[in-house]
């Protein structure tokens, strides 16, 4: 059985704003040292 490519593209664009969704919500939750630990730009 062949799934519909267009249900396919919309579960795929719902998984990713999903997952973005969640990133923000646990960044806004973060504190800033936790996020960015002292000296983090030295790893570069």
């Amino acid at each position: 059985m062949q799934a519909d490519p267009e249900l396919r593209k919309r579960q795929v664009y719902g998984l990713a704003l999903l997952a973005l969704a969640l990133l923000l919500a646990g960044l806004a939750r973060a504190a800033r040292h936790t996020v960015f630990p002292v000296g983090w730009w030295r790893l570069w």
